[in-house]
C-alpha cells in the first residue's frame, strides 16, 4: 500500500515538474507549464500593455519582458458581427508576429486579440442585434483557441459620442464576453469616457470587463486648429487633460486595478502661422513625430538646438533657419520645438491688378512648424502619475514607435515593481 501512494506520488511530481497541470484558466481548463509561465503580474504591481497595430508588425524589436500583456490590433469586426480577414488582418499569422508572441508568452506575459470597428452605424448595427453578436463571439472562439490567446481586447470607438459604450446593449456585450470562456475581456475607451460618463455606467463597465484601457492621447490631433500637447497632464481652463482623468476616477471611487492608463508614443507636428505657444495650425499640413523621430530630429547636425530654459528671454533674436527652439510645457509636462524654414516657390501673379495678364515670379517665404512630441521626461511624469494613483496598469500606443531606443523600458522598470 505504502508503495502504491509512493508510485502515485513520484506520478504526480513528474507530471508537475515535466508536463505541467490543469489550471482553471479563462473558464476552460488548460495544461500549463510552471516551468515556462512567470507570475508576472502580481496584486501591487502595474500591468504594462503594449499595443501592436497590424501596420507594425515587423517593424519593432522582438519583445519579451516589457510587456505583460501584448494586443494585437488587430482584426476588423463588420456589421454583420463578421471578422474581417483583410490585409492587416491577416497578419495575424505573420512570421515576425508570431516570433514576438512566442516571446512574450515564453517570457511569461499574456497575448490577446484586438478586435476593433470604428464606425457608428456599423456599430449600432451590431451591438443592437443578438444574433449578430453570437456571430461574433462563435468566431472569437475559434479564433482564441487556434491562436491560444489569453483573451480579447474591444477597441469599438464610437465617433459621434464617448459615452455610447455605457448603453445597456453594448454592456450586455462586453458580458457575453466574458461568459464565453474567451479569457481576459478589455475595453478601449476616450478620455472623455471617463471624464464625462456617469459614474453608475462606468461601474457597469468595470463590473464586465478586466480592463478598462483608457487611450491618454490626441487631446491635440491633425485636425485641432491650435498645436498644443498629445498628452497633458494639466492644462487651461475648460480643456480636458489626464489629469482630469485620474481626478474623476478617484472621485468617483472606480476600480483602480482595472484602470489602464495608455500612453503615446508619438507626438504631432503642425505648420503654424508663427512660432508663438498654442499657436494657429496652418491647415493641410500635419504629421505623426515618433518617439525616435522627435529624438532623431533633436539630435541633426543640421540644426542648431537651443533649449530655451537656458535662454534669457529678453536676449531672444528673431527665429533663423536651421535652428530649433526646444521648450516644456511646464503646465502639460510636455516638450515642444519650433523651427523655421524658408520655402522657395515660383507662382504665378497678375502683372497688375487692373490685368488680367499674369506672370510666373519667384517668391520666398517663411514657413514654420512646430512639433509637440514625449521624451524621457515628460514619460516619467506620466509613469508617475500612474503610479501614484494606484492604477493598474499603463500602456503604450504604439509599440514600434520608440525605435530602438530603450530608455523607456529602462525608466519604466523602476517603477511598475
Amino acid at each position: 500500500m505504502k508503495t502504491m501512494g509512493l508510485k502515485i506520488l513520484i506520478l504526480v511530481l513528474v507530471v508537475f515538474l515535466g508536463v505541467g497541470w490543469y489550471e482553471w484558466f479563462t473558464g476552460r481548463w488548460q495544461i500549463i507549464n510552471p516551468l515556462s509561465r512567470k507570475n508576472k503580474v502580481s496584486e501591487n504591481k502595474i500591468e504594462v500593455v503594449g499595443f501592436l497595430p497590424s501596420w507594425m508588425v515587423g517593424k519593432t524589436r522582438i519583445y519579451g519582458d516589457e510587456v505583460d500583456s501584448l494586443i494585437f490590433l488587430g482584426v476588423e469586426v463588420n456589421s454583420e458581427g463578421e471578422l474581417v480577414w483583410d490585409v492587416q488582418g491577416k497578419k495575424i499569422n505573420n512570421e515576425e508576429y508570431l516570433k514576438v508572441k512566442n516571446n512574450v508568452a515564453k517570457n511569461g506575459g499574456k497575448n490577446i486579440l484586438g478586435i476593433k470597428q470604428f464606425g457608428d452605424d456599423n456599430l449600432d448595427l451590431l451591438i443592437g442585434d443578438k444574433e449578430k453578436r453570437d456571430r461574433l463571439i462563435n468566431e472569437l472562439e475559434g479564433v482564441v483557441l487556434a491562436g491560444n490567446f489569453d483573451g480579447v481586447n474591444v477597441d469599438f470607438e464610437y465617433q459621434s459620442s464617448p459615452v455610447k459604450v455605457m448603453s445597456d446593449d453594448f454592456v450586455m456585450f462586453l458580458g457575453e464576453l466574458r461568459e464565453a470562456n474567451l479569457g481576459e475581456i478589455s475595453l478601449d475607451v476616450f478620455a472623455n469616457t471617463v471624464i464625462k460618463g456617469e459614474k453608475e455606467g462606468l461601474d457597469k463597465l468595470l463590473n464586465n470587463l478586466d480592463q478598462l484601457i483608457v487611450m491618454g492621447y490626441d487631446f491635440h490631433r491633425p485636425g485641432s486648429n491650435y498645436a498644443g500637447p498629445v498628452a497633458p497632464i494639466g492644462s487651461g481652463m475648460g480643456e480636458p487633460s489626464l489629469g482630469d482623468v485620474v481626478n474623476r476616477i478617484n472621485l468617483e471611487q472606480l476600480n483602480r486595478k482595472k484602470m489602464v492608463l495608455a500612453l503615446p508614443l508619438y507626438g504631432y507636428e503642425w505648420r503654424t502661422e508663427d512660432e508663438n505657444y498654442g499657436s494657429k495650425v496652418v491647415p493641410g499640413y500635419s504629421q505623426m513625430a515618433s518617439y525616435k523621430r522627435a529624438g532623431d530630429l533633436l539630435k541633426d547636425e543640421d540644426y542648431k538646438v537651443v533649449d530655451m530654459k537656458e535662454v534669457d528671454v529678453k536676449d531672444m533674436s528673431e527665429l533663423e533657419p536651421g535652428v530649433i527652439r526646444l521648450y516644456f510645457d511646464e503646465i502639460a509636462k510636455s516638450p515642444w520645438m519650433v523651427y523655421k524654414e524658408e520655402v522657395t516657390k515660383t507662382e504665378r501673379q497678375r502683372i497688375s491688378k487692373y490685368s488680367t495678364r499674369t506672370r510666373l515670379v519667384t517668391v520666398t517665404s517663411e514657413e514654420y512648424y512646430q512639433i509637440y512630441f514625449e521624451n524621457l521626461v515628460s514619460m516619467k511624469y506620466k509613469f508617475d502619475l500612474i503610479k501614484e494613483n494606484g492604477l493598474g496598469g499603463l500602456g503604450f500606443w504604439a509599440l514600434g514607435y520608440e525605435g530602438e531606443e530603450s530608455e523607456v523600458w529602462r525608466e519604466l522598470e523602476k517603477i511598475v515593481n
